[in-house]
C-alpha cells in the first residue's frame, strides 16, 4: 500500500511539473487587421463572422512565444483554410526560411505580419463561413528538420467570410444608412415623416433580402432607401431654413417697431414734460398775483 501511494504520488508530481513547464511554443495569439467586417453578428450568416471582400488582401498578425528551452528558427507562417489552400506572406518567404530563418529567443516572443491575397468566390464561396488554421514552422537546429507547431488549440478558428462585390456593396450601403437613422428622428413636417417612414420600409426590405442571399435585391431597396432617407432630411432641412429666415425676418421687423415706438415714447414724454413744466409755471405765477378785493 506504501509503494502504491508512493507511486501514486510520483506520477501527480510529474504531472504538475509537465503542466507547469510548456513542452512546445505556442500560438500566442491572433488578430485580423482592417477587414470589412470584424467580429459582427451576420443575419445571413446567422453567425459572427469576420470577412473581406473576394479577390483583396488579408492581414493576419501573429504573435509566437517561445516556451521552449532553446531558441526556435521560424522557417514559415502558413494559413490554412477549409477551400483546401495554404497561404503565406511572399515577403516574409524573402526575410527568412529554412536556410535562414527568423531567430526567437527562448522565453521571448514576436509578433509577425502576414499578408496574402484572398481568392474569388469561385473557391471560397460567399455563401459559408469557412474555418481556418495557423502553422508555424520551426527548423531544428542541429537537424536541419522542420516540424510545425500548432500546440494552441486556439491557432484556428471559424466564422471566416469573403464577400462577393455585391454582397460588400449591400454591407456598405446598410452602414450608411444608420447614419441617416442615428439620433433625434422627429420630423416636423407631414412631409418628412411620410419620406421617413418609406424610407424605414425599403430599408426593411432591403434587410429582408440580404438575409434570404438576395444581394442585387438588397442593393436596390438600400439605394432606395438612402435616396428616400436624403429627401426627407432634405425636405425637413428646407423647411427649417425656411422657418428660420421668416422667423429672424419677424424679429428684425419686430425690432424695427420697436425702435420706433420706443422714439416715439421718448418724444412723447418730453412733450408731456415740458407741458406739466408750463403748468407748474402758470400755477406759480398765478399764485403769486395779488387777489382783487371783493365787491
Amino acid at each position: 500500500m506504501r509503494k502504491l501511494n508512493t507511486v501514486l504520488t510520483g506520477l501527480i508530481v510529474t504531472m504538475l511539473i509537465a503542466t507547469a513547464v510548456p513542452a512546445s511554443a505556442t500560438i500566442q495569439s491572433y488578430n485580423w487587421i482592417s477587414p470589412l467586417v470584424k467580429n459582427q453578428f451576420d443575419d445571413f450568416y446567422g453567425a459572427t463572422i469576420t470577412g473581406y471582400e473576394a479577390l483583396t488582401t488579408a492581414t493576419l498578425i501573429v504573435n509566437i512565444n517561445d516556451h521552449l528551452g532553446s531558441d526556435m528558427n521560424i522557417s514559415a507562417i502558413k494559413v490554412w483554410f477549409d477551400w483546401g489552400v495554404n497561404y503565406t506572406d511572399s515577403s516574409l518567404v524573402s526575410m527568412f526560411n529554412e536556410s535562414n530563418p527568423f531567430v526567437i529567443k527562448s522565453g521571448e516572443a514576436h509578433v509577425f505580419t502576414v499578408n496574402f491575397d484572398l481568392p474569388d468566390t469561385t473557391v471560397a464561396s460567399n455563401l459559408v463561413t469557412h474555418s481556418f488554421r495557423i502553422y508555424v514552422e520551426d527548423v531544428n537546429a542541429t537537424s536541419g528538420s522542420v516540424r510545425q507547431l500548432n500546440s494552441n488549440p486556439s491557432v484556428g478558428g471559424s466564422g471566416f467570410a469573403v464577400f462577393s462585390d455585391t454582397q460588400v456593396q449591400a454591407i456598405t450601403l446598410e452602414r450608411d444608412i444608420s447614419i441617416y437613422t442615428a439620433g433625434m428622428t422627429t420630423f416636423m413636417t407631414s412631409k418628412g415623416r411620410q419620406l421617413y417612414q418609406q424610407a424605414q420600409f425599403m430599408k426593411g426590405q432591403g434587410d429582408n433580402a440580404y438575409t434570404k442571399g438576395d444581394f442585387s435585391g438588397a442593393v436596390t431597396y438600400y439605394e432606395n432607401a438612402t435616396s428616400l432617407f436624403e429627401a426627407a432630411w432634405g425636405n425637413e432641412t428646407g423647411k427649417i431654413s425656411a422657418f428660420e429666415d421668416a422667423f429672424l425676418n419677424m424679429i428684425n421687423a419686430g425690432q424695427n417697431v420697436l425702435n420706433m415706438m420706443g422714439v416715439g415714447y421718448a418724444l412723447f414724454g418730453v412733450g408731456f414734460l415740458f407741458m406739466g413744466i408750463g403748468v407748474l409755471v402758470y400755477l406759480v405765477r398765478k399764485s403769486g398775483q395779488p387777489k382783487a378785493p371783493p365787491q
